[in-house]
């Protein structure tokens, strides 16, 4: 497993901290399930910059595909 962060991925993790950050501050209005919401939207998070910041292809494979599942479980939920 090799991680790393390279031009483009600097960027992009800025990005998608960014992003997050300003979803986790709007999301304080959610009512119900909250802990279910927020350690799906983290998971997401993790698996998002797992992806980025991955340098070998199977590993960014794993990982991009990862992320289909608290997609799945954030639109269903």
């Amino acid at each position: 497993m090799m991680f790393g962060i390279d031009g483009i991925s600097l960027f992009l993790v800025v990005l998608t901290g960014l992003l997050f950050s300003i979803c986790s501050i709007v999301a304080f209005d959610i009512v119900s399930k909250v802990r279910l919401f927020f350690s799906i939207l983290f998971m997401l998070e993790f698996f998002i910059f797992a992806s980025f910041i991955s340098l070998d292809y199977l590993i960014f494979y794993i990982c991009f595909e990862a992320i289909l599942i608290p997609m799945f479980l954030m639109i269903g939920i």
